[in-house]
């Protein structure tokens, strides 16, 4: 059988012509499926996906279902473990550098914490598998858990310390 369109020898039971795209199914609506579209495609012929969001494939010249399997990078654990120690060393050692520093202690003691967890986050987001990244977000919680209990703690004492002393005159 040719096609109608451009002249290419195909067979009868493609419902389209590999070359042209031809509808060769003139009564009625093609029978479309996975198969067709596999069988219909030039072996190899790349189709692109225009959605960025669902990326690219390529159909394997043997028709054959193929997985591509990326070797991981031996650099690609060196970065974010990187990261995590600059976060470690920000977070504990923060007061001892704010001490070291008069006019900005106060500052670098509320900013260090901060970024040293905005790396964190970023470690977490960017290198989700990473093992250092996930203990350090499990540290970061429990600390900030801690200090919520503490500052809670300091409140109630300064609370009845004043009411002690109001009861004294």
């Amino acid at each position: 059988m040719k096609c109608s369109k451009c002249g290419t020898e195909i067979s009868e039971e493609l419902n389209f012509c590999p070359n042209c795209g031809n509808n060769l199914k003139e009564n009625g609506a093609p029978n479309i499926t996975e198969a067709n579209i596999i069988e219909e495609t030039p072996k190899n012929e790349e189709i692109v996906n225009d959605d960025p969001l669902k990326g690219s494939y390529e159909i394997p010249k043997d028709n054959n279902v193929s997985q591509s399997v990326q070797q991981p990078d031996q650099n690609d654990d060196q970065l974010p473990t990187t990261l995590c120690i600059i976060s470690l060393v920000l977070y504990f050692l923060g007061s001892v550098v704010a001490g070291l520093i008069p006019g900005l202690g106060p500052i670098f003691r509320l900013l260090s914490p901060l970024v040293a967890i905005g790396i964190m986050i970023y470690v977490r987001v960017k290198y989700p598998n990473n093992t250092f990244g996930k203990v350090l977000m499990i540290l970061y919680i429990v600390l900030t858990i801690l200090a919520i209990i503490g500052f809670i703690l300091v409140v109630m004492l300064c609370k009845s310390v004043v009411q002690s002393c109001g009861s004294l005159g």
